[in-house]
């Protein structure tokens, strides 16, 4: 969502990472050294202590109040999903970032189906809850999320596209779904964390397509548009 339905730079991800780690070095869990401090900032951040989770919710608090003030649409983005309306596609949000920051970017987009329901059906963020187990749904890179989403729209994985901006948590979680994938290669430091536990040491893959802006999306979905 953030650098992919937004423009790039509304996080200031290198601020964030600083932020957290700096809390995570004089933590009490970290007291013999133990904690990867390059580790993802949201993994690093539920290693910690109470106290320290509570100092890392409010860094993260503050960003995520930036982003619903300072709000604003990818040049294409009301295109696309208009386009996917009159194409009978199905759109969702799929988001490391919380509930209430992906309903405003719902609202901000305002494109709705004949039926009245917005274009983004479901919106998926890390603090949502799977509704059918009632547990909280796996961030990217896990393909939970993504799978969740397969089953309510009742499509294969294969011909579901995911459009992100991280090679490490869209395109993964691409591939582990079984989706296709679209990179957003803006050339912006996006990333929650250097050395990610969460990628494993399995297959790594690559996006089908890699393109600059969010706008040129619209050439995928239609140059792939069934017949």
């Amino acid at each position: 969502m953030d650098g992919t339905l937004t423009p790039p730079g509304l996080i200031d991800f290198p601020h964030l990472r600083s932020s957290i780690r700096s809390i995570a070095s004089t933590d009490p869990n970290n007291a013999n050294n133990q904690l990867n401090l390059d580790e993802d900032a949201l993994i690093l951040a539920s290693q910690l202590s109470p106290s320290g989770r509570s100092k890392c919710s409010l860094v993260l608090k503050s960003v995520e109040d930036k982003v619903l003030q300072e709000m604003s649409l990818s040049p294409g983005v009301v295109e696309v999903m208009r386009y996917c309306c009159v194409s009978g596609l199905r759109a969702a949000v799929v988001t490391r970032n919380i509930e209430r920051v992906a309903s405003r970017l719902s609202s901000l987009i305002g494109v709705y189906r004949s039926d009245s329901t917005a274009v983004l059906d479901p919106l998926i963020a890390r603090n949502s809850l799977d509704p059918l187990t009632g547990l909280a749904v796996p961030p990217k890179p896990s393909p939970a999320a993504l799978l969740s989403v397969c089953g309510s729209w009742g499509l294969r994985p294969a011909d579901v596209l995911m459009v992100g901006d991280s090679w490490e948590d869209d395109v993964q979680a691409a591939g582990r779904a079984g989706c296709r994938s679209v990179l957003i290669d803006t050339g912006v430091d996006n990333s929650t964390g250097g050395r990610r536990s969460d990628l494993g040491e399995g297959r790594m893959y690559e996006p089908d397509w890699t393109v600059r802006e969010f706008k040129d999306v619209m050439g995928v979905l239609v140059d792939n548009a069934p017949p």
